[in-house]
């Protein structure tokens, strides 16, 4: 379950690094009105990246970092950021929703109340 987790924790920061860059190039290419909507979904999974770290805090586990992929600086545009976006999110919530039928086999603890909370 450790290893599960800190796997997620990856895609939970990477998920920070899309949405900082999405924002970014918005930013860049004068396309206001998303820079703030991709800042607030940053936001959101630096939330979600500190659930998980502060749960291995909490249990005085080890919280193994791993290299995290660069994400695309460069979109064809807004409808390709939104259509990343949403396979994007498709994705992690697959993750999230392997983590929980993991947790099937797992007694309740407090593993379980952190994905409990994820969503």
């Amino acid at each position: 379950m450790t290893d599960a987790l800190n796997n997620q924790l990856n895609k939970e920061i990477y998920s920070v690094y899309l949405y900082m860059s999405m924002s970014a190039y918005s930013s860049y290419s004068r396309l206001k009105v998303f820079v703030n909507w991709f800042m607030v979904q940053y936001q959101e999974e630096m939330t979600h990246a500190m659930k998980i770290y502060d749960y291995f805090y909490s249990q005085g586990q080890q919280i193994k970092l791993i290299a995290i992929n660069q994400p695309p600086t460069e979109f064809e545009s807004p409808l390709d950021m939104f259509e990343k976006t949403l396979k994007h999110e498709q994705f992690v919530t697959k993750s999230i929703n392997d983590l929980v039928d993991l947790m099937v086999f797992v007694p309740i603890g407090a593993a379980t109340m952190l994905l409990r909370k994820r969503t």
